[in-house]
């Protein structure tokens, strides 16, 4: 009989690695048989010989190997003496490159001054026995005392975890075994290779943007600081993600933005390290009314501080500002936000307390937008009322020669326009110049300045200083006063326009924030109790009554109803909830009976906010296209001042020479060439227009990404999927669970060979093996055997073999002592056994049926066929995209036979079934498809593929292709390889991604064409090519109108995009 037994080494890298540990392990074992799983290395030996996992680890280790369990514990590398630890880390690694090829090779290619990278592990273990947060804090502060070595290590109360980082295995070892000396039970259940980077992320909402632009300006600010790593700026939303390296620099961040004119509030700063991994805390805002001497606040905080270590205060309470912020780990029902308030309230009944809501970064910008309404229709008032008169003396000046008094007046009415309306011009051109001054690269300085705030300021102080110059000179002269008041009028409305379409435009993500309640019904012993969202726990239990929407995600615990879900999948039909069902936040229970949920997730944790932050993410990302707008736009408000500068020299020196008629200057208001030539540069400073440029992607994009929601789509990676997605080549699918419902696959067919008895404990043997496995086959396998008689068969030592089956000992019954192996033909075939049955196997294959195989001590003894139902609009989704031209292809885990025949039905042509792939290797598929596939779309040169996956096992091939298109709700919303989720689990959605993403990427590409149009024709009107020969110029008025226009008709096109509709094959 064989002993198995499996090593689990982290850094074989190709075969010469696995030959060196086959030679070390049968040197010691000559009889042993070594096979290779992943990063497992399985060695079977005669049962009479015994294992020394601790040498082999030892021999291993010292060849440089990284041993990391041996026959699942974990290895205890301090069985080496301080010297050999001390010596043997340059040794190994010598020893492990002379033997391994891909490291010498690496070693080869580097440069001779490259110092490789210290290596980092996150490290997960199981804790048992931690039940409050003070055990939290005990595990937090033993290890970072004793273990000096790891970093941000957070404990999850809830989950019954601790996740750290370590430098490498020893230290995951050491964590271990110091959990265990403070009174815990610990096993590692984690060790993986991670990024060092640790990174704060800053969310802010900033004001005062209008286009891309300023929103370049901003992004330019921020980089400039060296301890900004990354800035995204999102005009629409008026909001900024920075990426800074040292959190106590916010606040440098917020005042260099706000000297450039900007405004800055900041909503939120978190880490982002490994911490993030495991949510373990809840940080609330409360106000407390009532106070009245300085005794009150210290109540609160003796409070706060009788919880210990379980409630950490962020910001004290005082008399001036009763507010207070704390962090706490809930543990519902024992320990809730309810329970501290509640105490708070019984150490003083006078105090009200109540929560402050955070505000969201749409309702911030909302915010914003409305201050930035109310500026501009108080100036609009002031200007359009002073229009009025000006308006006489237009008219005047028209017919008459204008008095001194007539100019005087003009003046008077013009002034409080230039500094009282135009100031918000001034102000923030002058901020914006300032930033730019302070800058040390010259290039900066001269090439990558001001927004349309300048061309605006200088449009308007051109006209006003010249014409207070001409009247001091001449007070009869003819002046542009009056081109000061409209030039601002014109402006003004523009802008107005400007930001209402862009709040209209908007207006779709704030109306996310309104879709959950602000209360609940909390069910407190058998009665409910209506409390504020915000004083809800997870784990908490709350009734949802016919009629209302869900507050929080939860798990029907209790009743049945139906819930109307259009808010998450586009589609208004009732979903029957009844226990063990998920409810989501924003649902609404449609049915007429209530039902009782538990909490699962609350506050900024719920699938609706995964939703929010997937879209604000996605909105984040800059396309192609988009990264050559701002290049444009970041040299277009120099280009044109210098290009204004030019226009006027070129006139005033042509009119001075001679070289112009004189009726040119006698049939304008001018008294000399200088002023003459004026008018043309006022023209081009203020016709220009980036702004149409800035927001032609942009704008097209948000709308696109609202338009996705609405049909049960996030848009996670913006711009950059739109625009790859509307040029894809092959679209890849996943077998199971994409193409096939893979939910709930049924065994249909079952062989056992003859002579093996009993039948049933095979069954139930295979039961036990599949038990530990989540895919869908081996839940139908212990679906199979729930029907039948228990047995007395006990597995253990279960090991899991990625894509590919089930490795274990039979511990007990009739097999006893047997080494049990199931999965699929290609593990039969690598632990060398013969498949058995043929031709059985053969038929159930080209039936489409998926075979799984039980072998016992390299003997197959049984085979379960299941079947698994196509998707009912899978062959239509294929038709449709074939269609359109787009080659479909299917990558599948099972094998060849069987992939063809669920494609055959599906209509995916048989040479295009890559079939027998693990997961890992399915990425290697799709980058085939690349390098080798016909490009018909793309300009890459390559091919573009995407993957539809459903988001489990697909996340290497989905983060290898262009387009990532993952398929199901839930836990798969989180999946960050995936550049579109498919909210609702329907193949309908793919070709509704491809004609979105066509229609997104046509209309950014019309609101380019004429905002370039626009600008071509325009700036060189108004700098006046076209006037020697038509006599006409674009007067500074029209100009300002032209310009408004531009910018607002880029914004309405599209929100006609809104008007989209998919099409039906």
């Amino acid at each position: 009989m064989l002993a198995t037994h499996v090593i689990t080494v982290r850094n074989i890298h190709c075969g010469s690695c696995e030959d060196d540990i086959r030679k070390i392990i049968q040197e010691e074992y000559p009889q042993a048989k070594v096979v290779f799983v992943g990063s497992d290395v399985v060695v079977e030996i005669p049962g009479s010989e015994t294992f020394d996992g601790t040498a082999i680890s030892r021999k291993l280790y010292e060849r440089g190997f990284e041993v990391i369990r041996v026959d699942s514990q974990p290895f205890h590398s301090r069985r080496l003496s301080w010297v050999g630890r001390l010596f043997s880390g340059n040794t190994r690694h010598e020893r492990h490159a002379a033997i391994c090829e891909q490291c010498a090779h690496h070693e080869e290619s580097e440069e001779p001054d490259h110092q490789p990278a210290t290596e980092t592990y996150r490290a997960v273990y199981s804790i048992q026995g931690m039940s409050c947060a003070s055990c939290a804090r005990s595990i937090d502060e033993g290890v970072r005392e004793r273990v000096p070595e790891i970093k941000d290590i957070s404990v999850d109360v809830m989950n019954h975890s601790v996740a750290l980082l370590v430098p490498n295995a020893l230290v995951a070892d050491k964590v271990q075994e110091v959990i265990r000396d403070l009174g815990y039970e610990c096993q590692l259940t984690e060790l993986l290779p991670v990024s060092t980077t640790v990174e704060y992320i800053v969310e802010a909402s900033l004001g005062g943007m209008t286009c891309s632009n300023c929103a370049n300006s901003i992004k330019d600010t921020a980089l400039g600081l060296a301890f900004v790593d990354d800035a995204k700026i999102d005009v629409l939303s008026g909001s900024g993600i920075f990426h800074i390296s040292d959190e106590s620099k916010v606040e440098d961040l917020k005042s260099a933005i706000e000297d450039s004119g900007y405004t800055f509030e900041l909503i939120n700063v978190s880490p982002r390290h490994m911490s993030e991994l495991i949510q373990q805390s809840r940080t609330i805002n409360i106000k407390v009314e009532g106070m009245f001497c300085e005794q009150c606040p210290q109540h609160v905080m003796d409070v706060l501080k009788s919880y210990g270590d379980a409630v950490e205060v962020v910001n004290s309470i005082t008399l001036d500002e009763p507010y207070v912020k704390f962090t706490y780990v809930p543990n519902a029902p024992k320990f809730t936000i309810r329970q501290i308030i509640d105490k708070i309230s019984r150490a003083n009944p006078e105090l009200t307390i109540s929560f402050v809501r955070p505000q969201s970064i749409e309702e911030l910008a909302a915010e914003h937008m409305q201050l930035e309404k109310r500026e501009i229709i108080s100036r609009l008032w002031l200007t359009g009322l002073i229009s009025i008169p000006m308006t006489y003396f237009m008219i005047r000046m028209s017919t008459v020669h204008m008095s001194w008094i007539d100019n005087a007046s003009t003046l008077v009415l013009a002034t409080p326009v230039y500094f009282f309306a135009d100031d918000m011009f001034h102000i923030k051109s002058i901020k914006e110049l300032k930033g730019v001054l302070s800058e040390k690269s010259w290039s900066r300085r001269l090439f990558h300045f001001g927004s349309m705030n300048l061309l605006m300021s200088l449009g308007t102080s051109i006209s006003y200083w010249a014409s207070l110059f001409m009247f001091f000179q001449d007070s009869m002269s003819e002046t542009y006063f009056d081109s000061v008041v409209f030039l601002t009028l014109f402006l003004l409305v523009g802008r107005y326009l400007d930001v209402y379409s862009k709040a209209k435009a908007s207006s779709a993500v704030s109306s996310l924030n309104e879709l959950c309640p602000d209360e609940v019904q909390l069910v407190v012993d058998g009665d409910t109790v209506t409390q504020p969202v915000y004083a809800i726990d997870v784990n908490d239990t709350v009734k949802v009554f016919s009629g209302q929407k869900a507050a929080v995600d939860g798990l029907v615990i209790s009743g049945a109803s139906e819930f109307d879900e259009a808010m998450l999948t586009g589609e208004s039909l009732p979903v029957l909830k009844r226990d063990g069902n998920y409810v989501y936040a924003g649902t609404v229970n449609c049915g007429s009976e209530a039902v009782v949920v538990k909490v699962t997730a609350a506050n900024k944790g719920t699938f609706l906010d995964g939703i929010m932050s997937a879209v604000r993410q996605g909105q984040m990302t800059t396309s192609p296209i988009e990264r050559v707008a701002e290049q444009v736009t970041s040299a277009f408000v120099p280009v044109v001042t210098y290009l204004a500068l030019f226009v006027w020299l070129v006139w005033y020196v042509l009119g001075r020479s001679g070289r112009l008629p004189d009726e040119y200057l006698e049939h304008s208001r001018a008294n000399s060439w200088g002023v003459w030539s004026m008018e043309f540069a006022i023209a081009v400073f203020v016709v220009a227009c980036p702004c149409g440029i800035g927001l032609a992607a942009p704008t097209a994009l948000f709308v696109g990404s609202r338009l996705a929601a609405k049909y049960g789509i996030l848009a996670r990676g913006g711009g950059e999927a739109f625009q790859e997605g509307a040029a894809l080549d092959i679209v890849c699918f996943d077998k199971t669970g994409t193409i096939t419902e893979g939910g709930n696959p049924q065994i249909t067919d079952v062989w056992f060979k003859p002579g093996v008895t009993p039948q049933g404990e095979l069954v139930q043997l295979a039961a036990r093996l599949e038990s530990e496995s989540v895919h869908p086959l081996a839940k139908a396998v212990v679906s199979y055997a729930a029907d039948r008689e228990l047995m007395t068969s006990r597995v253990e030592n279960i090991r899991q073999i990625a894509g590919r089956g089930i490795i274990g000992q039979v511990s007990a019954g009739p097999f006893q002592g047997k080494r049990a192996i199931m999965g699929n033909e290609r593990l039969i075939k690598e632990q060398g056994i013969e498949s058995g049955e043929n031709e059985k196997l053969e038929k159930w294959k080209k039936e489409g049926k998926s075979v799984i195989l039980l072998a016992l001590d390299g003997d197959v003894v049984a085979l379960f066929a299941a079947q698994d139902t196509i998707r009912p609009e899978a062959k239509q989704v294929i038709h449709a995209l074939q269609t359109r031209g787009i080659s479909t292809w299917m990558i599948s885990g099972d094998n060849l036979k069987t992939a063809r025949a669920i494609a055959a039905q599906a209509g995916i042509p048989p040479d295009q079934v890559i079939a027998e792939v693990l997961p890992e290797e399915k990425a290697e598929r799709v980058r085939w498809l690349q390098k080798t596939g016909k490009a018909d779309k793309s300009h890459s040169g390559r091919a573009i593929v995407a993957m539809v996956g459903d988001g489990v096992n697909d996340a290497p091939s989905l983060s290898a292709c262009d387009v990532g298109i993952a398929i199901g709700t839930g836990a798969d919303i989180t999946l960050q390889s995936a550049k579109f989720v498919l909210v609702r689990s329907d193949l309908r959605g793919v070709p509704i991604v491809i004609d979105l993403s066509a229609a997104v990427m046509n209309r950014v590409r019309l609101n380019f064409f004429w905002a370039a149009i626009y600008n071509i024709v325009m700036i060189p009107l108004a700098a006046g090519v076209f006037y020697p020969w038509t006599e006409t110029r674009l007067n500074p008025v029209l100009a300002s109108l032209a310009m408004a226009l531009s910018s607002v008709s880029v914004v309405f096109s599209s929100l006609a995009l809104q008007w989209f509709k998919p099409r039906i094959d």
